[in-house]
Protein backbone atom coordinates (compact mmCIF):
# COMPACT_ATOMS: atom_id res chain seq x y z
CA UNK A 1 0.00 0.00 0.00
CA UNK A 2 1.15 3.39 -1.24
CA UNK A 3 0.42 6.02 0.97
CA UNK A 4 -0.13 9.66 -0.57
CA UNK A 5 0.95 12.13 2.41
CA UNK A 6 -0.50 15.22 1.10
CA UNK A 7 -4.14 13.10 0.28
CA UNK A 8 -3.97 12.19 3.79
CA UNK A 9 -3.14 14.99 5.73
CA UNK A 10 -5.78 16.78 3.86
CA UNK A 11 -8.23 13.82 4.56
CA UNK A 12 -7.43 13.51 8.03
CA UNK A 13 -7.84 17.82 8.13
CA UNK A 14 -11.08 17.82 6.45
CA UNK A 15 -12.58 14.31 8.97
CA UNK A 16 -11.54 16.20 12.03
CA UNK A 17 -13.23 19.50 10.72
CA UNK A 18 -10.47 22.16 10.62
CA UNK A 19 -9.20 23.73 7.43
CA UNK A 20 -5.13 24.54 8.06
CA UNK A 21 -1.86 23.08 8.74
CA UNK A 22 -1.53 25.24 11.64
CA UNK A 23 -5.09 23.84 13.14
CA UNK A 24 -4.12 20.19 12.46
CA UNK A 25 -0.54 20.70 13.83
CA UNK A 26 -2.54 22.60 17.27
CA UNK A 27 -4.65 19.38 17.41
CA UNK A 28 -1.72 17.33 17.19
CA UNK A 29 0.43 19.56 19.65
CA UNK A 30 2.90 19.60 17.07
CA UNK A 31 5.06 22.91 15.59
CA UNK A 32 3.70 24.11 12.54
CA UNK A 33 7.09 23.71 11.25
CA UNK A 34 6.71 19.89 11.75
CA UNK A 35 3.34 19.63 9.51
CA UNK A 36 4.90 21.76 6.59
CA UNK A 37 8.49 18.95 7.20
CA UNK A 38 5.91 15.96 6.70
CA UNK A 39 4.46 17.69 3.43
CA UNK A 40 7.99 18.41 1.78
CA UNK A 41 9.42 14.70 2.76
CA UNK A 42 6.61 13.03 1.84
CA UNK A 43 5.71 11.30 5.42
CA UNK A 44 3.61 11.57 8.24
CA UNK A 45 3.82 10.68 12.13
CA UNK A 46 1.28 7.50 10.86
CA UNK A 47 1.20 6.00 15.10
CA UNK A 48 0.59 9.68 15.83
CA UNK A 49 -2.77 9.64 13.66
CA UNK A 50 -3.70 6.49 14.49
CA UNK A 51 -3.28 6.98 18.07
CA UNK A 52 -5.48 10.34 17.99
CA UNK A 53 -7.95 8.78 15.67
CA UNK A 54 -8.32 5.96 18.46
CA UNK A 55 -8.49 8.35 20.75
CA UNK A 56 -11.37 10.37 19.31
CA UNK A 57 -13.41 7.71 17.82
CA UNK A 58 -12.37 8.76 14.11
CA UNK A 59 -12.67 5.77 11.57
CA UNK A 60 -9.35 4.92 10.53
CA UNK A 61 -11.06 3.54 7.07
CA UNK A 62 -12.00 6.80 6.44
CA UNK A 63 -8.98 8.27 7.46
CA UNK A 64 -6.31 6.12 5.32
CA UNK A 65 -9.01 5.47 2.76
CA UNK A 66 -11.40 7.94 2.23
CA UNK A 67 -15.12 6.85 1.02
CA UNK A 68 -13.47 3.45 -1.11
CA UNK A 69 -15.36 0.83 0.31
CA UNK A 70 -13.33 -2.24 -1.47
CA UNK A 71 -10.22 -1.35 1.17
CA UNK A 72 -10.02 -4.92 2.33
CA UNK A 73 -9.01 -6.69 -0.30
CA UNK A 74 -7.19 -4.24 -1.80
CA UNK A 75 -5.16 -2.89 1.31
CA UNK A 76 -4.93 -6.13 3.40
CA UNK A 77 -1.24 -7.45 3.17
CA UNK A 78 -0.68 -11.35 3.07
CA UNK A 79 0.14 -12.94 6.44
CA UNK A 80 -2.97 -10.85 7.96
CA UNK A 81 -5.73 -12.88 9.24
CA UNK A 82 -9.01 -12.08 7.80
CA UNK A 83 -11.28 -13.13 10.67
CA UNK A 84 -9.80 -10.20 12.81
CA UNK A 85 -12.79 -7.66 13.41
CA UNK A 86 -12.87 -4.73 11.38
CA UNK A 87 -11.08 -2.39 13.45
CA UNK A 88 -8.30 -4.93 14.34
CA UNK A 89 -7.67 -5.98 10.68
CA UNK A 90 -7.53 -1.84 10.12
CA UNK A 91 -4.61 -1.52 13.14
CA UNK A 92 -2.94 -4.36 12.03
CA UNK A 93 -2.78 -2.91 8.55
CA UNK A 94 -1.61 0.18 9.94
CA UNK A 95 1.17 -1.10 12.05
CA UNK A 96 2.18 -3.26 8.38
CA UNK A 97 2.60 0.11 6.81
CA UNK A 98 4.22 1.77 9.72
CA UNK A 99 6.72 -1.22 9.52
CA UNK A 100 7.02 -1.06 5.87
CA UNK A 101 8.08 2.96 6.51
CA UNK A 102 10.57 2.24 8.84
CA UNK A 103 12.28 -0.91 7.07
CA UNK A 104 12.57 1.87 3.79
CA UNK A 105 13.93 4.60 6.83
CA UNK A 106 16.78 1.85 7.63
CA UNK A 107 17.16 0.71 4.25
CA UNK A 108 18.39 4.28 3.24
CA UNK A 109 19.72 4.96 6.04
CA UNK A 110 22.27 1.60 5.17
CA UNK A 111 23.13 3.25 2.14
CA UNK A 112 23.56 5.84 3.15
CA UNK A 113 26.47 4.12 5.64
CA UNK A 114 27.96 2.30 2.88
CA UNK A 115 28.12 5.40 0.72
CA UNK A 116 30.68 7.25 3.62
CA UNK A 117 32.37 3.90 4.51
CA UNK A 118 33.15 3.74 0.50
CA UNK A 119 34.70 7.33 0.74
CA UNK A 120 36.54 6.66 4.26
CA UNK A 121 38.21 3.65 2.52
CA UNK A 122 38.82 5.63 -0.55
CA UNK A 123 40.41 8.41 1.41
CA UNK A 124 43.95 7.67 2.45
CA UNK A 125 44.21 10.37 5.19
CA UNK A 126 41.15 9.03 6.83
CA UNK A 127 42.08 5.65 6.90
CA UNK A 128 44.97 6.54 8.33
CA UNK A 129 43.54 8.68 10.99
CA UNK A 130 40.73 5.36 11.75
CA UNK A 131 44.43 3.63 11.99
CA UNK A 132 45.85 5.39 14.48
CA UNK A 133 42.44 5.43 16.71
CA UNK A 134 41.98 2.12 16.99
CA UNK A 135 45.53 1.78 18.17
CA UNK A 136 45.26 3.98 21.16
Amino acid sequence: MVINHDELLDRFKKIIKIKTDTELATSLNLSRNTISTWRSRKTVDLGLIVCFCVERGFDLNEVFYGDNNNYKDKHTPPGIPTNLSSNEQKLNRLKFQILEDEIEKLRLNIEWLMHKMTQISDDPTLREKMSDDSKS
